[in-house]
């Protein structure tokens, strides 16, 4: 449940961010972006049934930032929460700079899917590669961001938990 509250409250924050911060963070076609990392960091966290339900709620919030079609983004987000889960449920065990690399792949996922849903296909070399390199390598940042919010919330939910029985 934690990382459900963590998927809508830092992903909204995030794309509040990223939208009125854009021209400022932005080079190119090229921005910080985490929400390919917080897919990625809740794909791991979650089990499929729930979890593509949240992402479903969570990318049609998301679609009201942008002018694409409504459709674009619960499609690009599912697949890449799908992709994740599948490579998750058939590797034993994932290392953190894999997890970073199937960032990048996800986000690179999604790259394609909304520049062809915007009618920018030829937008997706160089613009989507770089979008994905600059996922991977900030992955580290906001998956440790992620991880530290979700042990804040679990905390404070246990000490709640505390004050309410004692």
């Amino acid at each position: 449940m934690a990382a459900t509250v963590c998927l809508f409250f830092l992903g909204y924050a995030a794309a509040v961010f990223e939208s009125s911060a854009g021209a400022f963070l932005q080079v190119g076609l090229v921005r910080l972006d985490a929400l390919a990392a917080l897919l990625c960091w809740y794909s791991l966290r979650q089990d499929t049934l729930y979890g593509s339900i949240f992402i479903l709620l969570f990318s049609l919030l998301l679609s009201t930032f942008s002018v694409l079609p409504v459709y674009v983004f619960p499609l690009s987000y599912l697949l890449g929460f799908f992709t994740v889960r599948y490579i998750a449920a058939n590797v034993l065990e994932l290392a953190p700079w894999q997890i970073y690399l199937i960032t990048g792949f996800v986000s690179m996922e999604i790259s394609v899917i909304q520049l062809v849903g915007s009618g920018n296909a030829e937008l997706v070399w160089p613009w989507g590669l770089f979008q994905a390199m600059v996922n991977v390598f900030t992955a580290p940042v906001f998956m440790f961001i992620f991880s530290r919010a979700e042990a804040l919330l679990r905390k404070l939910r246990k000490e709640k938990g505390e004050l309410a029985a004692g």
